[in-house]
């Protein structure tokens, strides 16, 4: 798709509802060119998950967090990256299965999904 494509899709998104897997499927398509747009998609979501609750939600949502990590690597904006997971970790540290998930594993230290999650 091309960047003019991706503008005037962004541009519809923000004046008029769509469904959440046209919206996730627009972050997708688009974060090499409108990583910002992307990352708050991906943000809002991951927050909607750890609401619901259960595993395939967390799961999820840390799989969301790993790809918002990535983009972040990418724009050289990790410190943005691990404010955004402590605050992440703050507001959702009651919910020990999602807090397992993002912790690393004991046996080789190594995350599960989502980078550098202490709570």
């Amino acid at each position: 798709m091309s960047e003019k494509l991706f503008v005037k899709a962004w541009d519809v998104v923000r004046s008029h509802k769509c469904s959440e897997d046209q919206l996730l499927a627009l972050a997708e398509a688009s974060e090499q060119d409108h990583p910002h747009e992307a990352l708050s998609v991906y943000a809002d979501r991951a927050e909607q998950l750890a609401r619901f609750g259960g595993r395939e939600n967390y799961e999820t949502a840390s799989r969301l967090i790993t790809r918002m990590q990535t983009i972040r690597n990418r724009l050289g904006a990790n410190a943005d990256h691990a404010a955004f997971l402590a605050d992440f970790v703050s507001r959702h540290k009651a919910k020990r299965n999602l807090m397992k998930i993002l912790q690393p594993d004991k046996a080789d230290g190594s995350r599960r999904h989502a980078g550098s999650a202490t709570a």
